[in-house]
């Protein structure tokens, strides 16, 4: 993918800009999912490969099994066919995908409402919208690529295992709470109501995943991790002013 498209949809993550669109005279806009509705359509997601609906899951709530942020099960997925096979629960799932206060998605007969006035358009139309939200799960990882923070992630694990010095034990981290939650908690001093409803899914991803962050490494550890020290960041060196510019479309 192309540089500018990849600039492009970071600016769209970062302005938290809705996609518009009609449902007869109402209009609506789709949003990109904080860490709430990002599990709750991951279970309807798994229901919609299943070929399933809320209706034969005996044992689950209308939230789904919940699971991790964006889901996992997009890929390969065929808009049109799951509009077309299982038209009620595209539109439970865009549905969640419909409300600016993402808390609102609590409410299940709010939810059920929205879903009602989504059934309204036909499979092609529905199609288009499901194909917003589903490349919105493939987005963190393009954003990993083109900017080097899979280098980054990796870069980060070669330097613990170089370092020398083994006094500290880590331990945690084994579940969303330690992994996302906790850490943009003890970072931003959010509340948790705020980091699953109120700051999309993928923007917090970012902010934790590309925070600067310093390793401290002796010469003879950096060649051992075979990292090669590449400085401070500098936001007076052009590339960077350049990047934000373009960014930001100065």
């Amino acid at each position: 993918m192309d540089k500018q498209t990849i600039d492009e949809r970071l600016q769209s993550v970062v302005l938290g800009v809705g996609v518009p669109f009609v449902v007869g005279h109402t209009p609506l806009y789709l949003y990109m999912p904080s860490v709430g509705v990002s599990m709750m359509a991951a279970g309807v997601l798994r229901r919609l490969v299943n070929g399933t609906n809320r209706t034969d899951q005996t044992n689950q709530t209308p939230f789904g099994a919940g699971g991790g942020v964006g889901g996992g099960v997009s890929a390969g997925l065929h808009p049109l066919g799951l509009c077309m096979a299982n038209k009620g629960e595209v539109c439970y799932l865009l549905a969640l995908h419909t409300f600016a206060d993402q808390r609102e998605v609590r409410d299940v007969d709010l939810v059920e409402t929205r879903s009602a006035v989504l059934s309204r358009l036909d499979a092609a139309d529905l199609a288009t919208l499901l194909t917003h939200v589903l490349q919105w799960n493939t987005w963190l990882g393009e954003f990993e690529k083109a900017y080097g923070l899979d280098i980054d992630k990796r870069n980060k694990q070669r330097a613990a295992a170089a370092k020398s010095d083994r006094s500290t034990i880590t331990f945690g981290g084994r579940t969303i709470y330690g992994t996302l939650i906790d850490a943009a908690a003890e970072r931003y001093g959010w509340s948790v109501e705020y980091i699953v409803w109120g700051v999309s899914a993928i923007s917090l991803h970012l902010m934790l995943q590309d925070g600067i962050s310093t390793a401290y490494l002796s010469k003879e550890e950096q060649r051992s991790a075979g990292i090669r020290n590449a400085g401070a960041v500098n936001m007076d060196e052009g590339g960077d002013v350049a990047s934000v510019a373009r960014l930001l479309g100065l």
